[in-house]
C-alpha cells in the first residue's frame, strides 16, 4: 500500500510534467531508505516540496495549455491532466464545495447532455433569492433569468453559487398549483465546460507566492473526447414566500471565505 501511495504522488508530479518536483521526491525518498516510512509522513515529505511543485507548475502551465490548443497531450499527460480534474474535484468536495465538484467530476465519467439534479444550495445566493423574490410578487406563471457573478460577488454573495452556475447561469422559476397549494419549482441552470482562455493567478498571501491556474489545460481532454461538456440543472421547491427569509446554511469553509471578504 506505501509503494502504490509513494507511486501515485510520482506519477501525479511526472504526469503534468513537474519533473524537477518528481526528481527532488525521489532523492528525499533514498535519502529516508533506511527509515520505513509510513504513507501519512510521505505525503507530508512531498508538501515540503510543495514551493517547488507550485513554481515549476507556474513555469510549466504554459507548455501544458500550449499541448492542450494544438492536441499534442502524450498519454501520460492526458492521465495526469484527469487526475489533476479528479483531485480539484475531491478537494473542493471536502473545502464545502461539493455541487462545483460535482460538476468537475461528471465532466469524466459517461452521462446525458443534460443532467438533472437536486439541491437547494441556490438559496445561499442574495441574487437569486431576489430573482425568485420578484417572480413570486409578479404573479407570473413562469420567469426565466439570465444570471451572472462578478468577480467580487465571487466572495461577497456566494461563491459556491457563483463557481457552479456562473457558465452562462440561468434560472427558471415557475408556480405551480399543488392540491389547492401554490408552490414555486426553481431550477438553476450552467453550461459545464473548460473554457478555451480563462487564467486565475491565486496570490498566497504575498505578491511573489502566487499559482497560476489555466483551465484551458483540460480543454484538450474536451477536444479528445475524454470530457463531455453538458448542462447541469439543480432543482428545488419552494412552499412559501417565507422560505426565502428563513434559509439556513451549513457553515463551512465556503462562508468563512465569504465573510472574510465582505469586510475588506
Amino acid at each position: 500500500m506505501l509503494l502504490l501511495g509513494q507511486i501515485y504522488i510520482l506519477f501525479s508530479a511526472i504526469s503534468i510534467d513537474l519533473w524537477l518536483t518528481s526528481l527532488a521526491w525521489v532523492i528525499l525518498l533514498l535519502c529516508f531508505n533506511k527509515i520505513r516510512l509510513s504513507f501519512k509522513k510521505s505525503i507530508l515529505l512531498f508538501a515540503l516540496l510543495l514551493p517547488v511543485a507550485g513554481t515549476e507548475w507556474n513555469y510549466r502551465v504554459d507548455n501544458l495549455n500550449n499541448k492542450a490548443k494544438t492536441q499534442t497531450y502524450t498519454v501520460l499527460n492526458k492521465a495526469g491532466v484527469y487526475n489533476l480534474n479528479l483531485l480539484m474535484g475531491t478537494a473542493g468536495y471536502v473545502s464545502g464545495y461539493k455541487e462545483v465538484a460535482i460538476e468537475t467530476i461528471l465532466l469524466g465519467v459517461p452521462k446525458d447532455e443534460n443532467v438533472y439534479l437536486n439541491s437547494d444550495f441556490g438559496m445561499e445566493s442574495e441574487k437569486v433569492r431576489s430573482k425568485i423574490i420578484d417572480h413570486i410578487k409578479s404573479n407570473r406563471k413562469s420567469s426565466t433569468y439570465n444570471l451572472a457573478w462578478t468577480k467580487k460577488q465571487h466572495m461577497t454573495d456566494s461563491s459556491r453559487v457563483a463557481l457552479a452556475i456562473n457558465s452562462f447561469g440561468k434560472l427558471n422559476v415557475k408556480t405551480v398549483q399543488v392540491n389547492g397549494k401554490t408552490t414555486y419549482k426553481c431550477t438553476l441552470s450552467a453550461d459545464i465546460t473548460y473554457p478555451e482562455s480563462s487564467r486565475t493567478k491565486i496570490t498566497l498571501g504575498h505578491e511573489s507566492l502566487y499559482l497560476i491556474m489555466e483551465e484551458s489545460i483540460f480543454t484538450g481532454l474536451q477536444d479528445a473526447g475524454i470530457f463531455k461538456t453538458y448542462y447541469a440543472h439543480w432543482s428545488w421547491t419552494i412552499n412559501d414566500i417565507a422560505d426565502m427569509y428563513n434559509y439556513k446554511d451549513f457553515f463551512w469553509v465556503d462562508d468563512l471565505i465569504e465573510k472574510a471578504f465582505k469586510f475588506i
